[in-house]
């Protein structure tokens, strides 16, 4: 439905109050502010009729008016079409913090505290499954007895480590046979191809087997079977706390059933994978999330690229009133500064390969 000047007016001024404050916006306010100086009379019947098509609602008789998730909408189909470009200091804050580091599991709790920070609503950041990785790099380091550090490094110069207990206690000079065997025959493979050839390898080589000990050699593939931390498609969270300062989770039930939902974590990463289906920032407002627990609450995200075929994704979840352009700047600038990071160096290898554009971040 296309709207006139005056009542876009209105419902901008009613979602920008509603967004500061939390509560209901009188007529008599919204008149102050409008740009042409209508009497409150003229906005009442404005709101009226906003009201009728399902852009505001009353929640009380004598309350003012408050946005509909299809009021939210209006305006974020807007931001989503015209982004506002964040301040460069703002840029260079996330551009600064995010390159200082190759570590992929600091890399990305970095990522889920600035967008926690800077949006003051809960971030979330969705691990890459690394699947398709290509292996560069392998080494080991003994820290102690039956103690090693495993370190993986991919093609695209994302580095991890694990710490593996074994219970061969296993020299250094060991190790560093183990590592040049590895580098020696998986270096370019994926880690389905890697899992492959280690199992080739202990069924063809089987004095190299025993003399570095089987049971370090299993330890050793499952943590190429698992390389990235945690689980692949992990699920982190930063700022679940900002939602005890919101007015609309002052119910006890409400903010309850939230928390509930984003601990448990299996909804919302089903949420999250809608958003990871699609290119480009996406923003699922309030009842758009299908999910009654979240009916008070809007997501925005983006994927971003790890490697040609691996995709994670970082974004946002919080009130329906939050400031969705800014929202939706910040989550954009760090998908593309991750995406960038991530195949840095695998662009130095491939210089005809493109740029990470927004459509295949």
């Amino acid at each position: 439905m296309t709207l006139d000047q005056r009542a876009v007016e209105v419902l901008r001024i009613v979602i920008e109050e509603h967004v500061k404050s939390g509560e209901p916006v009188s007529s008599r306010r919204t008149a102050r502010l409008h740009a042409e100086q209508l009497s409150p009379a003229t906005i009442r019947n404005i709101m009226a009729d906003l009201t009728d098509d399902g852009y505001l609602e009353q929640p009380h008789t004598s309350a003012g008016r408050v946005p509909t998730d299809r009021g939210y909408r209006f305006f974020v189909d807007d931001a989503l079409g015209n982004k506002i470009r964040l301040p460069a200091r703002e840029v260079r804050q996330i551009k600064d913090l995010l390159a200082s580091t190759r570590e992929l599991d600091e890399l990305l709790s970095r990522a889920t505290r600035l967008l926690a920070d800077m949006t003051h609503q809960v971030g979330v950041v969705l691990a890459p499954d690394l699947e398709q990785a290509v292996l560069e790099h392998v080494d080991f380091v003994r820290i102690g007895p039956h103690r090693l550090v495993a370190i993986f490094v991919s093609r695209t110069g994302v580095v991890t480590h694990r710490v593996l207990e074994v219970d061969e206690d296993l020299t250094q000079d060991g190790l560093d046979r183990l590592g040049a065997k590895l580098r020696q025959q998986l270096v370019g493979y994926t880690l389905p191809d890697v899992r492959r050839r280690m199992i080739e390898l202990l069924r063809e080589d089987q004095d190299w087997a025993r003399r570095i000990g089987r049971e370090a050699v299993s330890r050793v593939v499952g943590f190429l079977e698992k390389p990235f931390p945690e689980e692949a498609g992990e699920l982190r969270l930063e700022g679940t706390s900002s939602l005890l300062e919101l007015p609309e989770f002052g119910d006890v039930q409400r903010l309850r059933d939230a928390l509930r939902t984003l601990e448990e974590r299996t909804q919302l990463v089903r949420l999250l994978d809608r958003c990871l289906a699609s290119p480009g920032v996406q923003v699922i407002i309030g009842a758009e999330t299908k999910d009654p627990s979240l009916a008070l609450m809007s997501v925005v995200a983006s994927p971003y690229r790890a490697g040609r075929t691996s995709r994670g994704l970082v974004g946002v979840v919080g009130s329906r009133r939050m400031e969705y352009a800014r929202a939706v700047a910040i989550v954009d600038e760090l998908a593309r500064t991750i995406s960038e990071i991530l195949n840095a160096e695998e662009r130095e290898r491939d210089p005809e390969q493109r740029q990470p554009g927004a459509e295949d971040r």
